[in-house]
């Protein structure tokens, strides 16, 4: 299992866009599968091409405890298609989850 598989590393998931909700909603599937308390940060910014939507995902191991992990990354770009997604961030995730 990874957090993001092969198959999405090759498309864009720029905000806004249907490749971005589709690689958001396997990241909190997965999480949630692995037992992690998901948030949605979720805010429109500005963007070259206009409002875009996008949401943050905050993954809490155990958030009832006094002492907790709290993991976030940022995987999609600002509507930019030569820029890169941030799966370095995504990969140091996806090292310590699983």
């Amino acid at each position: 299992m990874a957090l993001i598989p092969a198959v999405f590393t090759n498309i864009s998931f720029s905000a806004d866009t249907e490749n971005n909700t589709l690689v958001r909603n396997y990241i909190v599937s997965t999480l949630q599968a692995l037992s992690w308390h998901i948030e949605l940060d979720e805010f429109t910014a500005k963007t070259p091409y206009g409002p875009k939507r996008m949401a943050n995902i905050i993954a809490t191991k155990d958030p009832s405890a006094s002492r907790r992990i709290i993991l976030s990354a940022h995987f999609d770009s600002k509507f930019f298609e030569s820029y890169p997604n941030n799966q370095v961030g995504c990969y140091f995730i996806e090292r310590i989850v699983l």
